[in-house]
């Protein structure tokens, strides 16, 4: 176990708190520790103890314990003394300076200057005494004979450290700790910010504290704090009066800052100094009373200064001069004559007709709106004749909202204003739709107010939106267009697409839609039905704008349809609605062996259906490789297995084959079998001998000659 104790000593009064606790670490040494402080004020000693944590790997040594009791000898600041520990067999006494208190590393390397190894429980002799605004601090720790390892090692007793930490102030450690009275601030430690705790202005920067919290600096508290001068005043706060602190002449009410403090005003030291033409007046400072010495007429309060012996005059009505209670030069006043028309006034009192308006002696009472009787309020004209004050002005808000005098005794609107009969608007606008605008604006669908326009704001006139007519501008079913123009709905007749609401005119009709699309069109006739103005396909059949080539028509699709024998790809490309063999057909052609050109029929134009020419198949109908096409019918060759003669191309079916002929002759036969050799499909005599057929009566049987014999 590491056991330490700290005593601190000061030869100021200034610093009777000081802040400085001994740590073997930022983060506290690894034993516990007991520590000391103490300072000088008069004869009174402060002494208070830390404790500090103890690393559990030192718990189980066999080390002394803490040193307890680290004081003065008697209150003597030349002793140090503390409490025996049983198994210390010698003590470790260190000494430090508040400025440099460096690592610890070791008990045997210290370089915050271990002082002494100690047998017993005092160390005398201490005449270190330490310089003004400085102080010394020392560290006692108990060691056995554990020896003294390295630091940090849990096997050295008395000199158990962190390797990182610092001998430090208390004054930097982020704790509150010592006698501060926040963190790291007020006591002995630098002063707090504000919102900080303090006991007393001094803890402060502001220098202010109540109620336990430090207070940003005022003008108003009292105390010479911030970047004040003097107590509340100079820097950012008013002017110093004479005596006060001051660092330039614009922190003192004089101007004048000698030696860091305000001096009296040059225009009141009682002595005739700087410009003055006598004691404490004229030149730069207030103006000298009559009978007083002065240079020229503004040295004097009536303005009137002899020029031979530059002696100030009393002001009279008959100077020349406006001085004295006179409102303008030697008249009104109450002193004076009253004045004439145009001259200045401050009551009725002061002018001939009894009429002061607008600061003037007027020609008239001058009372009515938008009237004045000074050339400024009036904008033009002269002093003291009443007229109307000009267009667009309003010195004396006369006039309600935005309105302002027109230059015709009259509140006027201004351009979005409201006007009427009795409002009318300023000069240079109109009143149209009951608002200011700034046109006459009288033109095809245009309005100034926003609710007829649609659109925009008061005062400027525009476009009445497309699809409204809140003047009834427009003729029968027509509205405003948006463009300045009346416009009609769909289905009325057009010339153009401005005379549409929709915006197209197609057909001579106003329409829904652009309408430009293939076989399309507006109106009933093109169309075949329907309505005009709703545009769709062109009826079947038709093709009123000659949209189709040649003899090609529209399909009542938005398309084109061919007449027969024309090339197609679908039956929409046909007038007849049937597409056969790549060419339009005046049938559907779907028969067996049909055909709808002249590839396959050889002999019929292209467009009508007919039987595909005898002998060939072009689109495989008829099964197997020996059939083909006749007539409109699948027929097979000779030699080929038939049940009836329309099977043939022959028109024979003899012997269950297509035959060459009829082969009905005594003795014929037209199958292979039948003849006793051959080949089926042609007809021949049947073998000598036989009688396949039971042709011969009796035993007879055919001959070679196709004869029966016996």
């Amino acid at each position: 176990m590491v056991v330490t104790g700290e005593i601190m000593e000061s030869n100021t009064a200034r610093n009777s708190l000081l802040a400085l606790h001994a740590s073997l670490g930022s983060r506290r040494p690894a034993a516990p520790a007991l520590r000391a402080r103490t300072t000088i004020r008069g004869a009174r000693a402060l002494f208070f103890v830390l404790l500090a944590c103890i690393a559990t790997a030192t718990a189980a040594l066999a080390v002394p314990g803490e040193v307890a009791n680290l004081a003065w000898c008697s209150g003597q600041k030349t002793c140090l003394q503390w409490t025996a520990q049983p198994a210390a067999s010698r003590y470790a006494v260190y000494r430090g300076v508040r400025s440099q208190l460096p690592m610890l590393q070791t008990t045997a390397v210290d370089s915050c200057e271990r002082r002494a190894h100690v047998a017993g429980t005092t160390l005398t002799s201490l005449s270190e005494i330490p310089a003004p605004g400085s102080m010394y601090w020392y560290l006692v720790a108990a060691e056995d004979a554990c020896g003294t390892g390295p630091a940090g090692s849990a096997t050295g007793g008395a000199h158990i450290v962190n390797p990182s930490g610092y001998c430090e102030s208390w004054c930097g450690n982020t704790a509150l700790d010592g006698d501060e009275t926040g963190v790291d601030c007020g006591g002995s430690c630098g002063p707090c910010a504000n919102g900080l705790s303090c006991a007393s202005n001094i803890d402060c920067a502001s220098r202010r504290c109540s109620s336990g919290q430090c207070l940003p600096a005022t003008c108003s508290d009292g105390i010479g704090n911030g970047t004040e001068t003097g107590v509340d005043c100079g820097g950012p706060c008013a002017p110093c009066a004479s005596a006060g602190g001051c660092c330039t002449g614009t922190d003192c009410q004089s101007a004048v800052c000698t030696n860091d403090l305000c001096g009296a005003s040059p225009c009141s030291n009682g002595v005739q100094d700087g410009s003055e033409t006598d004691i404490d007046c004229g030149g730069s400072c207030s103006a000298c009373g009559p009978g007083q010495h002065c240079n020229v007429a503004p040295d004097c309060t009536s303005m009137v200064c002899t020029t031979v012996t530059h002696i100030c005059q009393p002001a009279t009505c008959s100077d020349g001069v406006r001085n004295g209670t006179e409102t303008d030069v030697d008249c009104g006043g109450g002193a004076c004559p009253v004045c004439a028309v145009s001259r200045t006034c401050n009551a009725g009192s002061d002018c001939q007709g009894g009429n002061c308006v607008d600061g003037v002696c007027c020609n008239n009472a001058c009372s009515g709106v938008c009237q004045a009787c000074s050339a400024a309020k009036k904008g033009s004209g002269s002093n003291g004749v009443c007229g109307p004050i000009g267009n667009t002005l309003d010195p004396d808000n006369e006039c309600p909202g935005t309105a302002a005098c027109n230059g015709n005794f009259q509140c006027a609107s201004a351009n979005g204003g409201a006007c009427g009969a009795s409002q009318p608007c300023l000069s240079g606008n109109f009143c149209v739709d009951a608002v200011c605008c700034n046109t006459q604006c009288s033109s095809l669908c245009q309005a100034c107010s926003a609710a007829r326009k649609g659109q925009g704001v008061d005062g400027t006139c525009g476009n009445i939106i497309n699809g409204t007519d809140p003047d009834n501008e427009c003729s029968g079913a027509a509205v405003c267009n948006g463009s300045g123009a009346c416009a009609s709905p769909n289905g009325s007749a057009c010339a153009t697409s401005a005379n549409c609401q929709s915006n197209f005119c197609v057909d001579g009709f106003c329409c829904d839609a652009a309408c430009n699309g293939f076989c399309q069109a507006c109106s009933a006739v093109k169309k075949g039905s329907g309505a005009n103005g709703v545009c769709g396909p062109v009826g079947f059949g038709f093709d009123p704008d000659n949209e189709c080539a040649g003899a090609g028509v529209c399909n009542g699709a938005q398309a084109c349809a061919m007449p027969d024998g024309s090339s197609c790809t679908i039956g929409s490309n046909c007038i007849s609605g049937f597409c056969v063999d790549g060419v339009c057909c005046n049938t559907a052609c779907t028969g067996l062996c049909q055909a709808c050109t002249i590839t396959k029929t050889i002999n019929i134009a292209n467009g009508t259906c007919g039987p595909i020419f005898t002998g060939i198949d072009p689109d495989n109908e008829c099964p197997g490789d020996e059939r083909f096409c006749a007539a409109g019918a699948c027929v097979a060759t000779n030699g080929t297995v038939c049940t009836q003669n329309s099977e043939c191309s022959s028109g024979n079916c003899v012997d269950g084959f297509c035959c060459n002929s009829p082969c009905s002759g005594l003795c014929q036969a037209c199958s292979a079998a039948r003849k006793g050799g051959g080949s089926n499909g042609q007809c021949g005599a049947v073998a000598p001998g036989t009688d396949p057929d039971n042709e011969c009566a009796g035993t007879s049987t055919c001959t070679a000659a196709q004869i029966c014999s016996p």
